[in-house]
């Protein structure tokens, strides 16, 4: 009985040991997998800006531009 108790004891304390091992590989993978989304993450909105910004500006900025171009096109026209 008591050869079976410690028996089961080591057996225990291997299953722990390989726990712990499988859970800081586990752990490091996190880690890296957490720095890659948070990468993916900044470069969404880096891209995003890309293609916001000079939708904005062109927004604010052409209206006149193209008022002003019709202008001496429709001087033309007449």
């Amino acid at each position: 009985m008591v050869e079976e108790t410690k028996s089961n004891e080591e057996d225990l304390r291997q299953l722990l040991q390989r726990n712990i091992a499988l859970s800081e590989e586990i752990a490091e993978s996190l880690t890296h997998v957490r720095k890659y989304i948070k990468w993916q993450n900044v470069w969404a909105t880096v891209r995003l800006l890309i293609i916001i910004i000079p939708l904005a500006i062109g927004f604010f900025y052409l209206p006149p531009l193209i008022k002003s171009y019709l202008g001496s096109y429709s001087e033309f026209l007449k």
